[in-house]
């Protein structure tokens, strides 16, 4: 396969993770966080460190399984036939794990700014540079969110420091009042997404040319990724107010629109528009590459070039019916959770049991 030519950096690694956790998560975690009301923000505390126990199965499976993908662990645990029917199931996983972030992306641009476009358009637009991307390889889509990256972080921090100001501390209080039984239960959806998804990067961890660092790599980058999704809830319930945010799809971006510095800089929603698009585009790369190589391993395709363009087509068809409306969605979220944890830790855990197992039977 193509990626098996191709390496990138540990700093690669951990641009591609900060992005990828960021991706569709800052529209869609903190309206999920605020079910916990004003402790949402210890909601996402909770999560995080629930997510960076899950980056450890990740990295323990990656240090067993050295040099080999998701992919090849499969089949070498399981033995070919049953390998490959756990592959096609990680491939359903990753392709339909595309298709939410493309409808994500739809749903966004024509509720939020392009309105009367409809979601079609948007998606094929969107997808003209993902499959482009994917055909140029592991290696080109690294440098491309290492370039964008600055730009990223840039857009980050201004919009953080430019809300400050406007956090009311009375919209905490009372700290806890949602209960602890609460703040647990809804920190659940800032596991699933996106910690459970990361298990796409056990495809993409045996290219990185320098193994030593690739521990740090994923620690710093979904500290920092995860970080920023708790510091965006907080952000949402200091200045909008737990009440008020629950009313909106994307508070995220109603939050942008609160920005006004002396009646001269209004309306900079455009940072937040750019920040999620940016990462959403990264997030969609990698999810949709790694889908490509899963069907170029299975049918032992040796180029991915001859599926990115036929299997981009059937995404669109995808992206365009998987969530027909918002309330839909919201309860999808709900539910996916369960399905997850089968792939994100159910999987992994399994896989890890059965290969101890088969080499005490080796000695």
């Amino acid at each position: 396969m193509q990626a098996e030519k191709q390496f990138i950096s540990s700093r690669q690694l951990q641009i591609l993770v900060i992005m990828f956790t960021c991706g569709s998560s800052i529209l869609l975690i903190p309206p999920a966080l605020l079910q916990a009301k004003n402790d949402g923000w210890i909601s996402g505390l909770i999560g995080l460190t629930l997510g960076i126990l899950i980056i450890l199965l990740y990295i323990k499976m990656s240090k067993v399984f050295i040099n080999k993908t998701i992919y090849e662990a499969n089949e070498q645990v399981f033995t070919t036939w049953i390998g490959k029917f756990v592959n096609i199931l990680y491939f359903l996983y990753f392709f339909f794990l595309s298709a939410q972030v493309l409808s994500n992306m739809g749903d966004f641009v024509t509720q939020s700014i392009m309105i009367e476009t409809p979601k079609e358009y948007i998606h094929l637009l969107f997808l003209l540079p993902i499959v482009y991307g994917v055909k140029q390889g592991l290696e080109v889509i690294s440098r491309l969110a290492e370039t964008v990256y600055p730009t990223f972080i840039i857009l980050f921090i201004l919009f953080v420091l430019l809300l400050i100001p406007d956090i009311e501390l009375p919209h905490f209080e009372p700290v806890g009042e949602a209960g602890i039984k609460n703040i647990l239960h809804f920190s659940l959806p800032f596991v699933s997404l996106p910690f459970l998804e990361f298990i796409v990067f056990l495809f993409i961890i045996p290219y990185v040319n320098t193994k030593v660092n690739v521990t740090k790599a994923m620690f710093k980058g979904s500290l920092l990724g995860g970080g920023s999704l708790v510091v965006l809830t907080f952000l949402v319930i200091g200045v909008l107010g737990d009440e008020v945010a629950a009313m909106y799809d994307y508070p995220t971006f109603l939050l942008a629109k609160q920005i006004n510095i002396a009646d001269f800089m209004q309306r900079v929603e455009v940072i937040i528009a750019a920040i999620w698009i940016i990462s959403l585009f990264v997030k969609l790369l990698i999810t949709y590459y790694v889908s490509c190589e899963a069907i170029c391993y299975i049918f032992s395709i040796k180029n991915v070039h001859i599926i990115a363009v036929p299997l981009g087509i059937v995404l669109w068809f995808l992206g365009n019916i998987v969530y027909p409306s918002n309330a839909f969605f919201a309860e999808f979220i709900k539910i996916s959770v369960s399905y997850k944890i089968i792939f994100g830790i159910g999987f992994p855990i399994l896989t890890l049991l059965v290969e101890r197992l088969r080499r005490k039977k080796m000695r």
